[in-house]
């Protein structure tokens, strides 16, 4: 099977992922198209999965490759890719991102919002028929997936092999599971081949509270934990990963004026409640937040929610840690209200849909959106929604500092102030030289069968440009 994706862009380039699924033997040259150009894919490039030799040979099937389309590409346009590797095929629609932000009465750059997908719990595929099917003034340009794109751990009644090429041929089929999963019309794969696409790991591409214990992985020591970190990390840089970039590096992109954040949360995360960003990676995340930037608003992405409190210790040792319960954790939310413009910040994980905004002055303005699940992993722990902290931050021994509201939606037919359903957002940007708008419509992800689909509510709200 041969997968492409549109990965990270720029305003005249496209990076497309090529995957070959199902090969033992080097896959041959191929080319993608797009624009009426090619751009060849050799054959020496491909790469094979081996997860540090710890693949059985015959599992050792995946080969994948990185092909910069490009540059000559139209700015802030859609382009339709076709990938072509002997004597199969692929497409997917990827988009290079605006020189500047779309006018009042242009059409706006969309933005895909999703995290938590478990495959196994959509055997329908109904998460891609969803996208697929959305009106065409809402389908992406691109897509930021923040996390949990597999469940490494789950479902938890699987029984996993002990030794290394075992484990390691159990974990690859996982994601297998789900990037093969569908076509353009339906299953992951229709969320995949639309739109370019910006990555995040969260703790299921490795185990649930990763790299802390957790009952899942409760009968495996720490060097079995070690192996299968190594394992599971070797999967996302194959599958979701830049070449050249550490996963544990900030990714950085814009939108016209206005420049998008991914921070990674996961790779340096450590063990114990100390931290939960490589420490540079911290500093460099810091020094941005409190950069002015021309004094745009600018947006933060980040897997876990950045309003939230600390979880108690019965949470944090059988459940999870929230970015709260790490002495990271102030250090962050200092640069944040530092930060001399409008911030937004997206984030996921939690298994609920919400938005809560927070003003720190007249002109400065935190906004929080938070989209989760996809395809919620279990009914045990979803269903119910949880509201922002009245005020950020929340510290223990500190006064909180900021008032935290949660905005009214317009046509809502949510559970109370947000979604406990599978669903993801769009936000469509826009704006003018002084302001940025979005236009945020939550789409639920629903059994019904009907091709048509609608959003559950809508908001609209403007960040300004500091003067």
């Amino acid at each position: 099977m041969l997968r492409l994706v549109a990965h990270d862009a720029g305003t005249d380039w496209i990076d497309g992922w090529l995957g070959v699924l199902d090969a033992r033997a080097r896959p041959p040259a191929g080319t993608i198209t797009a624009a009426g150009r090619s751009w060849p894919a050799p054959s020496e490039r491909w790469s094979q999965l081996t997860l540090g030799d710890r693949l059985p040979a015959e599992a050792r099937t995946v080969w994948t490759q990185k092909v910069r389309i490009g540059p000559g590409l139209a700015a802030g346009a859609r382009h339709e890719l076709t990938a072509t590797v002997g004597a199969e095929s692929a497409r997917c629609m990827g988009a290079t991102l605006p020189t500047r932000l779309p006018g009042p009465l242009d059409p706006p750059f969309v933005i895909l919002l999703g995290s938590c997908f478990a495959s196994f719990r959509d055997e329908e595929g109904l998460a891609g028929l969803t996208v697929a099917n959305l009106p065409p003034a809402y389908t992406p340009h691109a897509k930021l997936l923040i996390g949990d794109q597999v469940y490494l751990d789950n479902p938890a009644w699987e029984i996993m092999p002990r030794d290394a090429g075992g484990l390691a041929t159990s974990l690859l089929n996982k994601y297998l599971a789900t990037w093969r999963q569908g076509d353009a019309q339906s299953g992951f794969g229709a969320i995949l081949e639309t739109g370019s696409t910006w990555f995040l790991a969260d703790d299921h591409e490795f185990w649930n509270n990763h790299p802390n214990w957790s009952p899942l992985l409760a009968t495996r020591g720490t060097d079995d934990r070690r192996t299968w970190a190594a394992i599971a990390t070797d999967l996302f840089a194959a599958f979701s990963g830049t070449p050249g970039r550490a996963l544990t590096a900030g990714q950085r992109f814009f939108v016209g004026p206005v420049e998008f954040y991914l921070a990674d949360t996961r790779f340096g995360r450590r063990t114990g409640s100390d931290v939960f960003m490589d420490p540079a990676a911290l500093d460099d995340l810091m020094l941005w937040l409190r950069a002015p930037a021309e004094r745009w608003p600018s947006v933060l992405v980040i897997a876990a929610p950045l309003f939230t409190k600390p979880a108690g210790w019965f949470g944090s040792t059988f459940a999870d840690r929230t970015l709260a319960n790490y002495k990271q954790y102030p250090q962050l939310v200092d640069a944040v209200l530092e930060s001399p413009r409008s911030l937004l910040v997206l984030g996921g994980d939690v298994h609920f849909g919400r938005v809560a905004v927070s003003r720190r002055s007249a002109d400065l303005e935190l906004v929080e959106i938070v989209a989760s699940p996809l395809a919620l992993v279990s009914d045990l722990v979803g269903g119910s929604f949880t509201d922002a902290p009245d005020q950020f931050p929340v510290r223990a021994g500190r006064e909180p500092r900021q008032r935290v509201n949660q905005p009214a939606w317009q046509g809502w037919r949510g559970s109370d102030r947000g979604l406990v359903m599978n669903h993801f957002f769009t936000l469509s940007f826009s704006g003018t030289e002084q302001s940025m708008r979005v236009e945020l419509a939550a789409w639920p992800i629903e059994g019904t069968g009907q091709r048509a689909v609608t959003p559950v509510g809508t908001m609209n709200f403007s960040l300004t440009r500091r003067p």
